[in-house]
């Protein structure tokens, strides 16, 4: 049986996973605030496997992506039935102003946006993922036996395990950063890694883990965007048994 994903927000960040699923075989249902009856180019291209929806029939699939400016999302969310134990993929980053060089971020005190799209989510089984990446980047090719990195974070761990298969249809090496609170706060713009904008693409030719949780925050470290040491973040791979990435 195919797998369904269902995308909420038809823009730049939706049409790019809904892209990605579909390329790993999944159908997509996509939604925008408009209407189905917006989005015949939107399937148009992007071809078989692809369909227009509402959001609340969007949201019904066993896997949804939040695509939608951090500005939409309690609005989208708000007016969606009971999540009912469903996955829910936090793509967003919660930005107020994004117009670099000034870039602005909505602060939640303690907590990290992720704990925020859970909250408005009731029942939802929340993943952070996809945010940390340029979507433009989410099926480019790469040589023979290198792999594409993203991290995820969340509290249940079969949930992740159901996006994996995802993730690594896409060549993908999955990194989890732990429960929601924790990883996700190192995924999140603003988070100690990832400053204020995207992080650049990177890239292992060896996808051995890190061996606990703690490994990750060098590796995490090292795809902050305008650090010194790695401004590019190419040609990375896991050398050694902590999990570091070095990078050429």
């Amino acid at each position: 049986m195919t797998e369904t994903a269902g995308i909420l927000g038809a823009g730049a960040v939706g049409k790019a996973v809904a892209r990605f699923f579909l390329t790993a075989g999944w159908n997509v249902v996509i939604s925008n605030s408009h209407g189905p009856d917006s989005l015949g180019e939107v399937i148009a291209e992007l071809g078989a496997g692809a369909e227009a929806g509402t959001a609340a029939q969007a949201a019904q699939a066993p896997v949804v992506v939040l695509a939608t400016p951090w500005t939409s999302a309690k609005d989208v969310l708000a007016a969606l039935p009971s999540w009912s134990g469903r996955i829910l993929v936090d793509a967003t980053n919660a930005y107020k102003v994004f117009d670099p060089p000034r870039v602005e971020l909505f602060d939640f005190g303690d907590r990290t946006s992720s704990e925020v799209v859970a909250s408005l989510a009731p029942g939802a089984r929340v993943i952070k993922a996809f945010n940390h990446i340029a979507f433009m980047r989410l099926l480019s090719p790469l040589p023979d036996g290198e792999q594409h990195v993203l991290f995820v974070s969340g509290d249940d761990a079969a949930a992740k395990a159901g996006l994996r298969s995802a993730l690594e249809a896409n060549n993908f090496a999955v990194i989890d950063l732990g429960d929601l609170a924790t990883g996700s706060r190192l995924q999140q713009a603003g988070g100690p890694p990832r400053r204020a904008g995207p992080a650049p693409f990177c890239r292992v030719t060896d996808t051995a883990r890190p061996a606990s949780l703690a490994d990750t925050w060098f590796a995490a470290l090292t795809i902050a965007p305008f650090g010194p040491k790695f401004p590019e973040c190419k040609a990375m791979a896991y050398r050694n048994s902590f999990g570091r990435l070095d990078a050429e």
